[in-house]
């Protein structure tokens, strides 16, 4: 039985702790970042723990500073990156260091294409991406229109098929 002052010390996970990295997630810290947002801020923006701001900023930096720059300190490094070099690219390095498919950019483009019911091969050829990198990016970017991905059968299929390689 625990009493009430064991209770009060238990640290609750913000509500998205632990959740993936969304577009949106990531533009609002790197935006935050570069317009001086306390990192506390933005954590309760987030609804993430401080240390996974961190540890997203950190996965901004190029790999020489990763190797050099601790988690904790990761966020002071990409705020002062983003205001003294007009050519750091935290996206860009997010991408590369993560294997990252779908930035703000890329989501807009795959969300319009869809609700404009652009053909997938079309889709697969303006993003670069396969069928199945489509679909998960519309399941990640929460569109309505995965309803239409499931209720079609198309993503049945492609469970068929995943079954089929895997067996």
């Amino acid at each position: 039985m625990t009493t009430d002052s064991q209770d009060s010390d238990v640290e609750v996970a913000p509500r998205r702790a632990g959740t993936m990295w969304s577009a949106e997630d990531t533009h609002c810290l790197i935006d935050g970042l570069h317009n001086g947002v306390p990192l506390d801020t933005l954590a309760a923006m987030l609804q993430r723990r401080e240390s996974a701001l961190q540890a997203r900023c950190k996965q901004m930096l190029l790999p020489e500073l990763q190797a050099v720059v601790r988690r904790r300190d990761a966020d002071v490094v990409v705020r002062e990156q983003l205001a003294t070099d007009p050519d750091f690219d935290a996206e860009a390095n997010l991408d590369r260091n993560t294997g990252r498919r779908w930035n703000l950019e890329r989501d807009q483009i795959l969300r319009e294409g869809w609700e404009q019911h652009r053909p997938l091969g079309e889709l697969v050829e303006v993003l670069l991406a396969s069928e199945i990198d489509i679909a998960a990016g519309l399941c990640g970017s929460g569109s309505r229109s995965t309803a239409w991905l499931w209720s079609s059968g198309w993503a049945a299929r492609q469970m068929d098929h995943w079954t089929c390689a895997a067996g």
